[in-house]
């Protein structure tokens, strides 16, 4: 009996740790994006991980609701590129709100930084589901222009 109570937690505690750990998918490159900023971020050439050990690439990390919460730019020239085809930085942190989805930039060190268009975290406002509006901010979380103004 004790065993079983034993192994009862303990797959339990695994469920809960695969729950809260993001799943991971690795891509060559992102589609390019020659629209709009509006439209959602993807990888494309899927690879496997131990392709990926060998070659450059990003990493999607994924909640246990399937939205992307993290990008990872492992390639080996990480220099700033088309703001449509680059997220022009080492990791771009996802999260989501009832009404945004705020995106948040940051160096290997973990240290906020800007994108491509110069600024340190864009807001996505929502209605229904859709995004009708965006806003980009400073390091210290004010309203502020892109460099496309």
């Amino acid at each position: 009996m004790k065993f079983i109570k034993i192994t009862v937690l303990l797959l339990f505690g695994i469920s809960i740790y695969a729950q809260n750990t993001p799943k991971a998918k690795y891509y060559r490159h992102l589609r390019y994006n020659h629209v709009s900023p509006y439209i959602a971020l993807s990888g494309t050439y899927p690879i496997d991980k131990i392709t990926a050990e060998s070659t450059s690439h990003y990493i999607f990390k994924y909640d246990s609701n399937n939205r992307l919460v993290e990008i990872i730019n492992n390639h080996y020239f990480t220099e700033r590129k088309h703001p449509l085809a680059s997220i022009g930085v080492y990791l771009l942190k996802i999260e989501y709100e009832k009404d945004k989805i705020i995106r948040t930039f940051y160096d290997k060190n973990g240290k906020r930084i800007t994108n491509d268009r110069q600024v340190y975290k864009e807001v996505y406002y929502l209605k229904k589901g859709f995004k009708y509006k965006m806003a980009f901010f400073d390091l210290e979380d004010n309203p502020m222009a892109s460099n496309w103004n």
